[in-house]
């Protein structure tokens, strides 16, 4: 199976197998039963096809730092 990270400025949130079946969705502002929604703004996201570790972590994570003024 594979191994997921969520990391929310530069710091890991959620981590898990998701191993080969489908993990169900991903939900922003609301709970996963689709009730208490939340007023949020997602200014960006990215998802990479294998897992960032050293330098390329710290880069990507500068980049979104810069890129959003965080």
């Amino acid at each position: 199976g594979a191994s997921s990270k969520g990391r929310i400025n530069e710091i890991e949130v959620a981590s898990g197998a998701a191993g080969a079946g489908n993990p169900g969705g991903l939900t922003l502002g609301a709970t996963s039963g689709g009730g208490n929604y939340g007023n949020v703004e997602v200014l960006g996201g990215a998802i990479y096809d294998s897992a960032l570790s050293g330098a390329n972590l710290t880069n990507a994570e500068s980049y979104w730092a810069t890129r959003f003024a965080l």
